[in-house]
């Protein structure tokens, strides 16, 4: 059975691959203080499990996932 958080990491998973993802400054701004690179992230994505799904946020659908780099850092 397929619940909705699979189908959320299969999505961000397809999107990553098609190169359909993009940062906006505040999430550029975070990843530099965070010292994470961009290509981290996206590594990350590739392989994403959705921990919880908010589909009803003030800001739009979103989601809190975690991920692992090739390098194993999450």
């Amino acid at each position: 059975m397929t619940t909705d958080t699979d189908k959320i990491g299969t999505k961000l998973s397809a999107d990553v691959q098609e190169n359909r993802v993009f940062f906006t400054r505040h999430a550029l701004a975070e990843l530099v203080e965070d010292q994470i690179t961009t290509e981290e992230v996206l590594e990350a994505l590739v392989f994403v499990q959705v921990l919880e799904n908010y589909a009803q946020h003030q800001r739009g659908a979103c989601c809190l996932v975690a991920g692992l780099t090739t390098k194993g850092r999450w």
